[in-house]
This record gives C-alpha cells, structure tokens and sequence, in this order.
C-alpha cells in the first residue's frame, strides 16, 4: 500500500514537471515569436544602407544562456513564471545582449573562414561577410 502511494505520487510529481517544463518552452517560443516578428518590422522600416539583423534559430534561441537558465527553473517552478519573466526589462536586455555576442562571434568565424585568418589587418576593406561574393566563393576550393 505504501509503496503504491510512492509510486501515485511520484508520478505526479514527474506529471507536475513534464507540465512546467511544456509550459516554460511554449512561452519560450512565443518570446522567439515576438522577437522576430519585431525584427522583420524593423528591418522593413531600416535603409537598405543599415545591417540587417539576424536572428539564430530556435534551437540555438533555446541554448542561450539566459533562456537555458529560464527554462531550466522550470523545473521547481510553474511554467506560467518563464511567461512573465521574459517580458521583464532586465531579461529583454539579457537576451538582447546575448544575441548581439552570438552574432558577432558568428561573423567573427564566417570571416575567418572566408578569409583564411583574421581579417583585421584589412581594415580599409569591406568585412569578407558582408561581401557580394562571400556566398558564391569558397575560399577553399575555389569553386563558385
């Protein structure tokens, strides 16, 4: 009788969990919805002369270390706290922050890549990420 009691509510603790855990990504990807919704606007509104900005996808949206960290105190919490947690100031500014760090580190990259070090050096010169022919060439095989 006992151990059946255990086991009742052990599964709904683990019910209680998977729920919170459902809910916290749900608000999540309704963050993310907003996100881009707000991007697409604003690079409607933005000269052609502006940088676009980017924004990684959802799965790489989720491992943000903000996000993460949301999503995983879902955990002991209810899911619904994730909701209004995102809409704080503080975390906008974190996310925001973070996004900024992750496209940044991945132009770093893309240029080192496409210019086979760091580009620093060419200072004068146009990113080799923002080029016209930085998709069409590899800088490997040459190959267009």
């Amino acid at each position: 009788m006992e151990e059946a009691v255990k086991k009742i509510l052990a599964k709904r603790q683990r019910q209680s969990y998977e729920e919170n855990y459902r809910k916290a990504r749900s608000h999540i990807a309704d963050h993310y919805k907003r996100l881009q919704a707000k991007y697409d606007e604003a690079d409607k509104k933005r000269d052609t002369k502006d940088e676009k900005r980017h924004l990684p996808s959802l799965a790489a949206f989720r491992n943000l270390p903000v996000i993460r960290l949301l999503q995983n105190s879902s955990k002991t919490d209810s899911g619904g706290k994730v909701g209004t947690e995102l809409k704080s100031q503080t975390i906008r500014r974190l996310v925001e922050n973070e996004l900024k760090e992750l496209e940044a580190k991945a132009t770093k990259a893309l240029n080192g890549t496409l210019c086979q070090g760091d580009w620093e050096g060419m200072r004068p010169y146009l990113a080799p990420s923002k080029r016209l022919t930085a998709r069409f060439v590899c800088p490997h095989c040459k190959n267009a």
